[in-house]
């Protein structure tokens, strides 16, 4: 029986464990990104430090981890997303300190993968507390995280219910373009929600909602060119129904990554959310 022609029931065997750990990770990050500041920078420090624990065991063969080299990119990494609620310098020298430790004690010569994956890590992870410490940062990464869990609901049940032709079976052989298009229109329908809701602005709130889908899903196939080119299938089994916290959060961030570049340049909440600060003052955020 082909893929086609499986009862549907099989198609979503996974399901009821996806959505449950979904819920436990959904309420979880609501509270801490609701709250902010400190309590947010150590809450996404923890996450960082369980990407990076992943992220140096599924790169071992690269360059042949030591232990002092990679406690140094797990501990530096994670302080330094931490580090980012001082200030960016701050930030910037953490993470670079971890970097230039582990590089400089490891035996090997670390390739490309290894300063490149750190620091796709450390920025996203960083980036969501520099975007949450924003005057508009609750509503910003709120928005942000709706978008990408929207485009991953979107590409799981449109790609398994449609199947259909695969977005690039070389690197990821189960995305499908049904599940990658209709990722950007569920992406898109939770922007233009989010902009009735917030007063917001409509187009760019629906033009970089589908930007953020196209985003996700990249940072999602970098990561399987990472596990494939590894021979690993998931970072790590530590969440039930979706593998690691790499794997869960790949396309994350890629997207805060993205995110916390622009911020740098332009006024966020100008372009997105310019009407949000009223209704948003009475809760002190």
């Amino acid at each position: 029986m082909s893929s086609s022609e499986r009862p549907k029931s099989t198609l979503f065997d996974d399901l009821k464990t996806r959505t449950g750990v979904a819920i436990v990770m959904a309420v979880v990050s609501f509270g801490f990104l609701w709250v902010g500041g400190l309590p947010f920078a150590l809450f996404m420090g923890v996450v960082a430090l369980m990407m990076l624990l992943e992220f140096t065991s599924l790169i071992r063969s690269d360059c042949d981890l030591q232990d002092l080299p990679k406690m140094a990119l797990i501990g530096f990494g994670a302080a330094s997303v931490v580090a980012m609620s001082v200030s960016v310098a701050w930030f910037f020298g953490v993470a670079g300190a971890g970097l230039l430790i582990a590089a400089t004690l490891n035996s090997k010569f670390i390739r490309t993968t290894t300063p490149v994956g750190y620091a796709l890590i450390v920025i996203g992870a960083a980036g969501a507390v520099f975007l949450r410490d924003l005057p508009l940062g609750f509503a910003l990464v709120l928005w942000i995280v709706l978008c990408v869990i929207a485009a991953d609901i979107g590409g799981y049940a449109f790609g398994r219910l449609l199947q259909g032709p695969k977005l690039i079976p070389s690197i990821s052989p189960k995305k499908t373009w049904s599940g990658f298009l209709g990722g950007v229109v569920l992406a898109v329908l939770v922007a233009l929600i989010y902009s009735f809701i917030s007063g917001g602005s409509t187009a760019n709130l629906i033009l970089f909602g589908a930007l953020i889908s196209v985003v996700s899903v990249a940072g999602d196939l970098l990561e399987s060119s990472a596990k494939r080119k590894f021979g690993v299938k998931d970072a790590s089994n530590f969440l039930p129904g979706h593998g690691g916290f790499l794997d869960r959060l790949d396309g994350m961030t890629a997207v805060m990554v993205l995110f916390a570049a622009l911020a740098l340049f332009v006024d966020l909440g100008a372009v997105f959310l310019p009407d949000y600060v009223a209704p948003l003052s009475g809760y002190g955020l």
